[in-house]
């Protein structure tokens, strides 16, 4: 800042001497002319030379006034001194309002400028040699012309490249403010499902201690219940480990958390979404491929949200009326999630009841954290298009027996038991246009 300062200063220090000698040595007799300038002149030319080329100093700030003091001197100048027509410090202040004002306020101050202009070329014309006087009448004549509209085109060009390089500066503070915010979201989503990655673990390490306890009791009178329980155990441990590692890498990221969520939201919750996005009224239709598999807690919670941010974004974006597609494609390791719309509705502001609330960057971080991927994009012909691949459980991958991890009390088995009852066939839900 400083050394800016330092620079503007000692241009405008450069520009006030320069404006001040021309005015002093080339618009006057000071040094040399057709008859020596008179002892009181040599005072008066070099006084008002320096005043100015002085006011140059603000032409920034106040480019219109400068413009008119200068106007003055130099139709003034004259009168005190007739071989005295200062013409610099006026040009200078003349690029100052091209600078800084329209192209017909500066275009307008360039005529007012050829008005002393046209005094000199009169005086020209009174003491030239008649054989010639045409030729240097002309040849003065068109001199002014050239250096005033050189200097309003200096002043129209700086004044061009000012605002470019504002415009410039401006998408740059803007870019780097949505940078910022976008990290901002991202930690907030980061923080987010770190808390509920925690209260999924407290979840499922209480049911290992309470199984664990049960197996204790029961051993020696019911030998298979307690291998039951023990399996339970075995499971919720490697489930548990599982979300422990996401949870450590959120918290590598962020070191922080935030405000918990509800952990028992997953899948099982799809069928609520879509009837508060029906109230919306959005065309939902659900379908359903292949043989559903259980999903960790916290893989279960990325996919509600997936869909969540999804319908929230068709809601606020495309509005009542769209037609919007979701579907499920359950594989031996993968659940592939699909949200596609039509773009056909009629946009209007929507409360954030369905949102996430920190968009497509704070879902893809989460979708990532679980283990999967994520794509959205534009349709070419109106719409959008989301995709999500999450992992399955390691327990339904490796072909185990979904009885045998059933919390019978908690999220966890209220997950399971929708599971359990999801058809082989597809599905589409009740309601919708297929």
């Amino acid at each position: 800042m400083r050394a800016a300062a330092v620079r503007i200063l000692s241009s405008d220090a450069f520009t006030c001497f320069a404006a001040f000698t021309v005015d002093l040595f080339f618009f006057s007799t000071f040094l040399f002319g057709r008859e020596p300038m008179d002892e009181t002149s040599r005072l008066i030319v070099p006084v008002l030379a320096a005043v100015g080329a002085t006011l140059l100093i603000w032409r920034r700030q106040a480019p219109v006034l400068v413009f008119a003091a200068e106007l003055l001197i130099s139709l003034v100048a004259p009168v005190i001194v007739p071989d005295y027509h200062p013409t610099a410090s006026l040009l200078v202040a003349l690029s100052a309002v091209a600078e800084t004002r329209s192209t017909g306020y500066s275009a307008a101050a360039g005529v007012l400028a050829l008005v002393p202009s046209s005094f000199s070329v009169a005086v020209n014309l009174q003491f030239a040699d008649p054989e010639t006087r045409t030729g240097e009448v002309l040849i003065s004549a068109a001199g002014y012309l050239l250096v005033t509209f050189s200097a309003w085109l200096i002043g129209r060009w700086q004044g061009r490249s000012r605002t470019q390089l504002q415009v410039a500066e401006r998408r740059r503070l803007v870019a780097v403010e949505r940078e910022q915010r976008q990290a901002e979201r991202v930690l907030t989503e980061r923080q987010h499902i770190a808390r509920e990655l925690h209260d999924i673990v407290a979840h499922t390490v209480t049911l290992m201690v309470l199984h664990a306890a049960a197996a204790g009791r029961i051993l020696d009178l019911d030998p298979e219940g307690s291998k039951r329980s023990l399996k339970v155990i075995e499971d919720s441990g490697t489930q548990a480990m599982a979300e422990l590692r996401r949870m450590l890498e959120v918290l590598n990221r962020s070191g922080m958390e935030a405000d918990s969520a509800d952990p028992s939201e997953g899948l099982d919750r799809l069928d609520d979404l879509i009837e508060r996005a029906r109230a919306e009224n959005l065309q939902v239709t659900l379908r359903i491929i292949g043989e559903a598999r259980a999903l960790d807690p916290s893989v279960g919670l990325a996919g509600y949200r997936f869909f969540q941010e999804g319908l929230t974004n068709v809601a606020r974006h495309a509005g009542p009326g769209t037609t919007v597609d979701i579907s499920i494609e359950w594989t031996d390791r993968w659940a592939e999630l699909s949200l596609r719309d039509d773009g056909a509705g009629e946009p209007e502001p929507v409360a954030g009841a369905l949102s996430t609330g920190n968009g497509l960057i704070g879902l893809h971080e989460r979708i990532t954290i679980a283990g999967g991927i994520m794509d959205a994009a534009k349709l070419p012909h109106g719409g959008f298009r989301m995709y999500a691949r999450l992992p399955v459980a390691a327990a339904a991958g490796n072909g185990r027996d979904r009885e045998d991890v059933t919390d019978t009390d908690g999220a966890a088995g209220q997950k399971a038991r929708w599971l359990q009852r999801m058809p082989l066939r597809t599905k589409k839900s009740p309601g919708n246009p297929s």
